[in-house]
């Protein structure tokens, strides 16, 4: 008998973060078998400075770690704008259910104790990936869908361009009415 899986095999760019090399090479062979690519850093330095550089589409974060930990790497990607849609899966040692409720408020998707169950990585890692995937999808479309605004265009005999209309959105800064209150 096979599990079904709910999600169809979509493959992406994982970035492993742990200081411990054993750990990172398991979870590395273990993606690598659902080919997807895989980026390794060995602390949150690491991981932030591949993220500046590469797309990545999940996140599996142990949170103890030198230089910088996992905490500090999970408030800075979900206070950058450009990265705070990214999923991520904490794997951590320490079953503290303390640790475990700051990792959700934080923004993590999920908090898996080590040793990682396989089936629930997998599954995780796939929901992961394929929403973002998904995200990423429906976003390019309503960029092609979007309708001109009808302040985009010059009126009638007038030579000076119209200041778009800006939308209020409290996660863009000087966005105009409503930014950042």
């Amino acid at each position: 008998m096979t599990l079904k899986t709910l999600h169809p095999v979509v493959t992406g760019k994982v970035l492993i973060v742990d200081d411990a090399s054993i750990v990172r090479r398991l979870l590395e062979v273990f993606v690598q078998q659902e080919a997807h690519t895989v980026l390794l850093a060995r602390n949150g330095q690491e991981a932030m400075d591949i993220l500046a550089r590469e797309n990545v589409d999940v996140i599996l974060l142990d949170i103890y770690m030198p230089v910088k930990n996992g905490f500090e790497v999970l408030e800075a990607v979900k206070q950058n704008p450009s990265l705070a849609h990214l999923p991520i899966l904490v794997i951590s040692e320490r079953g503290d259910p303390i640790d475990r409720v700051r990792c959700i408020e934080m923004g993590a998707v999920d908090y898996m104790p080590k040793p990682v169950n396989k089936a629930l990585l997998r599954a995780r890692r796939a929901a992961c990936i394929a929403a973002k995937k998904k995200r990423e999808q429906e976003l390019g479309e309503l960029r092609l869908t979007q309708p001109a605004k009808p302040n985009d265009t010059l009126p009638e005999g007038s030579s000076a361009p119209v200041e778009p209309a800006r939308a209020s959105c409290p996660r863009c800064p000087a966005r105009g009415a409503g930014a950042g209150e």
